[in-house]
């Protein structure tokens, strides 16, 4: 007799006209209070502020602590989710694409090996538009881009099913329809 409750979020990473992340239900609000407005625009997952919003999100999605009385089959993170290789290029995004590099290759020498480059710095590493990387015959730090995209997106997945398994240890978090 256990019904299946609904819950969902639903996760899309795009690109404001300035490069920045953004989320589709956000644009032109006209609340000075809303994260959109009082972040300027600057909405990265990896920033605390914004951490925090998905996180409240999420839990209001599904109605959470009542969900759990309950046992919800599957919490789900969305349908038709997605991310635009696209975009990454906000205020913020300098910081977490270089803290992305150097998880991503443990050293500078590393990723220099890596790379046949002589970089001095993790922060030396230019972050640029993806059709300005394929131009120039970029193309390590347009495929870096492209995975510190593909991280951050996964990454916000894994961050909100650890806060819903705060709330539910037994929690089965997923998504459907997402990019691959």
């Amino acid at each position: 007799n256990q019904r299946v409750l609904p819950w969902a979020t639903n996760i899309q990473i795009q690109r404001d006209k300035s490069g920045a992340v953004t989320y589709p239900w956000m644009a032109g609000s006209k609340d000075p209070n809303h994260i959109y407005n009082k972040l300027n625009g600057d909405l990265n997952p990896y920033k605390p502020e914004v951490r925090e919003y998905w996180r409240d999100k999420a839990m209001k999605g599904g109605n959470l602590p009542e969900s759990r009385k309950y046992g919800a089959v599957i919490y789900n993170l969305g349908d038709e989710c997605g991310f635009d290789y696209n975009s990454g290029f906000g205020p913020s995004d300098r910081k977490y694409f270089t803290e992305f590099l150097q998880k991503h290759y443990g050293s500078l020498e590393n990723m220099n090996k890596a790379w046949g480059s002589s970089y001095k710095s993790f922060e030396e590493v230019p972050h640029i538009e993806l059709e300005d990387a394929k131009n120039r015959g970029e193309y390590t730090l347009w495929f870096a881009h492209r995975q510190y995209m593909e991280r951050m997106y996964a990454d916000l997945f894994h961050y909100l099913s650890g806060e819903i398994c705060k709330q539910n240890p037994y929690a089965k978090v997923g998504a459907e329809g997402s990019s691959p």
